[in-house]
């Protein structure tokens, strides 16, 4: 059992120092892991469920970057790309549009597959192998760590794993201690207890809407996880926003709007919102369309 429980300790401090430049397999620990743009809390781009496998490339600061799935959104701007093939480097975005943050780049000569021309300034495409995506670390299990052991290069910065509690997907609860039952009674696993998403009915807000000079751009789904706060009572259309807490003040990822009642519920607690995400000219980050809120953090 000592033996056991020291190559389990071996394997999660390899993933949390840092990985070799060889690539390493693991296996999802989550219940449902996002994969992000960018290492923290950014654009979600897809999941990955328990016991999926991942090839892992790199490990640095708490987060795994490894290449995206093959449903992952890809956009480039149509003007770079001519006869399945990019004209120049040009960058890869998790949307139609420069508001989109880039993950990636296609240099010149790449040949992409085009899979959705609807947008005559932007094309969705198969992503390239060489795009990669993120996901924490800390719900990943590396796969044979003790009879492959990797060469340490990154450790979390200070306060590291605290910062992953906060931003990072679906906590993974500790196990049970172990009790021998009697022989001839039959124990039942454990239940967990997740988080129950509350889905949102559709909320008519035209009337809204027409208060707010949206980019003409298409709505697209994503989802947020921070602290929900409340805005200056005289907001006519925005009334809340998914934040963080840094340096002494909260800084505002996103605006929400729709259900403002509903949202009032989760006031100061950390919850995970998707919903539809549009931008306002001159305005540095989103707008989301509430569709439905996870509770993060238990209700005081």
């Amino acid at each position: 059992m000592k033996i056991k429980t020291a190559m389990i300790v071996c394997a999660l401090a390899i993933l949390q120092s840092g990985l070799a430049a060889a690539p390493q397999e693991g296996t999802i620990t989550a219940h449902r892991l996002n994969i992000r743009v960018k290492p923290g809390n950014s654009t979600v781009i897809g999941s990955l469920q328990r016991g999926e496998k991942v090839l892992i490339q790199e490990v640095k600061n708490g987060w795994c970057r490894i290449a995206v799935p093959d449903k992952a959104p890809v956009w480039v701007a149509a003007k770079f790309i001519k006869d399945g093939k990019v004209l120049k480097n040009v960058n890869l975005r998790s949307g139609p549009g420069l508001r989109y943050r880039s993950y990636g780049v296609a240099k010149a000569g790449q040949p992409v597959k085009i899979i959705d021309d609807k947008n005559k300034d932007w094309l969705r495409i198969e992503p390239i192998t060489s795009l990669s995506g993120w996901i924490a670390v800390q719900f990943v299990k590396l796969d044979q760590a003790a009879d492959s052991p990797a060469t340490p290069t990154e450790k979390l910065p200070p306060g590291g794993k605290e910062i992953l509690k906060k931003i990072a997907d679906t906590p993974t609860p500790a196990p049970a201690d172990k009790v021998s039952p009697p022989a001839d009674r039959k124990v039942k696993a454990p239940l967990v207890e997740r988080p129950k998403t509350v889905m949102l009915p559709e909320e008519n807000t035209e009337e809204l809407e027409k208060e707010l000079p949206f980019i003409d751009e298409p709505a697209v789904e994503d989802s947020f996880e921070g602290i929900l706060v409340t805005l200056n009572p005289g907001s006519k259309v925005v009334s809340h926003a998914i934040s963080v807490y840094d340096n002494g003040q909260y800084k505002p990822l996103c605006y929400l709007y729709s259900h403002r009642d509903e949202l009032n519920k989760y006031v100061d607690q950390r919850v995970k919102i998707t919903g539809r995400k549009r931008w306002i000219k001159s305005w540095k980050i989103p707008v989301v369309k509430v569709l439905s809120i996870t509770p993060l953090t238990p209700a005081n």
